[in-house]
C-alpha cells in the first residue's frame, strides 16, 4: 500500500511540475463533458443557443485529430482501466486554419495530461501539408518524424515507440455562456476515418452514435445544464479516441 501511495505522490508531483516555455498553452484547468444520444443533438443545440452566444472567432468548423499511442496502446489502456493519471498525444488541426499561399494547414501537437478532473495541456504549433495529414496511411514514417521533431521543440520526452494509431474527425459548434463566460462546444458526427493497420482493424469509417458537449472554464455553476440532462445528456468521462477504437472493433 505504501508503494502505491509513493507512486501516486511521485506521479502527482511530476504532473503538477510539467510545463515548458516553448508551449503555447499550459497550466491546470477544469472541464466537464456531457454525452447524449446523437438523435438528441437538435434539442441540445436549441438549449445551448438560448443560453449562449456563438463563439465570435470560430463558431463552427471541422476538427481533425491523429492520436498517437505506444505499440501496447498504453494511452488507451489508461482510459479503459480508469487510471487517475492519464496522458494522450495527438495532432490537431481545424478546417478553417489553412495558412499561406502553399495551402499548408496550421497544426498543433498536443500532450494532454489528466489527474482526475484536472487537466494540463501543452501544445506547440507548426504547419504541414494537409494531404499528408488527411490522406497518408497512419504507418507512414513521415508522421512519426514530424511528431518527433515537434516534440523536441516542445522540450519533452516521449516513449520511443509512440506511433500514429487513429485519425478522427467531427463537426464542432462553439459557444460562450452568456452568464458565466464558460466556453461550450457541441460535437457531432464523430468518426474514425483511418487506422494504423499494424495495431487495429475493422471497417472504416467507424462512427459513434453520440453527441458530446464540453464545458471549459473556471466556473461550473451552469444552471441550464439541468435542462440538458432532462433531454438525455449525462456527465461522462468521454474519450473520442476510446469511443472510436471501440466502434472500430465492433464495441469490444
Amino acid at each position: 500500500m505504501g508503494e502505491i501511495s509513493d507512486r501516486w505522490a511521485a506521479g502527482l508531483a511530476e504532473f503538477l511540475s510539467r510545463g515548458d516555455s516553448n508551449c503555447l498553452h499550459s497550466g491546470l484547468s477544469f472541464e466537464r463533458k456531457l454525452v447524449a444520444p446523437v438523435w438528441a443533438a437538435p434539442m441540445i443545440l436549441a438549449v445551448v443557443e438560448i443560453n449562449c452566444m456563438p463563439d465570435p472567432d470560430h463558431p463552427t468548423g471541422l476538427v481533425r485529430s491523429i492520436y498517437f499511442d505506444t505499440l501496447r496502446l498504453k494511452s488507451l489502456s489508461e482510459k479503459l482501466n480508469g487510471d487517475a493519471l492519464k496522458r494522450k498525444a495527438r495532432f490537431r488541426w481545424y478546417g478553417e486554419d489553412r495558412v499561406g499561399i502553399d495551402g499548408c494547414v496550421s497544426v498543433y501537437l498536443e500532450f494532454k495530461d489528466r489527474i482526475c478532473a484536472a487537466r494540463h495541456k501543452r501544445r506547440i504549433r507548426f504547419t504541414a501539408d494537409p494531404d499528408l495529414l488527411e490522406s497518408a496511411p497512419l504507418h507512414d514514417r513521415r508522421l512519426v518524424d514530424i511528431m518527433r521533431e515537434q516534440t523536441s521543440r516542445l522540450g519533452i520526452s516521449v516513449a520511443p515507440e509512440l506511433v500514429p494509431v487513429l485519425s478522427i474527425r467531427y463537426k464542432r459548434r462553439r459557444f460562450v455562456c452568456r452568464r458565466t463566460g464558460v466556453r461550450v462546444a457541441v460535437d457531432t458526427g464523430i468518426e474514425a476515418d483511418r487506422a494504423n493497420p499494424h495495431l487495429c482493424g475493422g471497417a472504416l469509417p467507424a462512427r459513434t452514435d453520440v453527441a458530446v458537449l464540453e464545458f471549459k472554464g473556471g466556473r461550473d455553476d451552469i444552471s441550464w445544464m439541468r435542462e440538458l440532462r432532462v433531454i438525455g445528456a449525462v456527465p461522462a468521462g468521454f474519450s473520442k479516441y476510446e469511443a472510436c477504437m471501440k466502434a472500430l472493433e465492433g464495441g469490444r
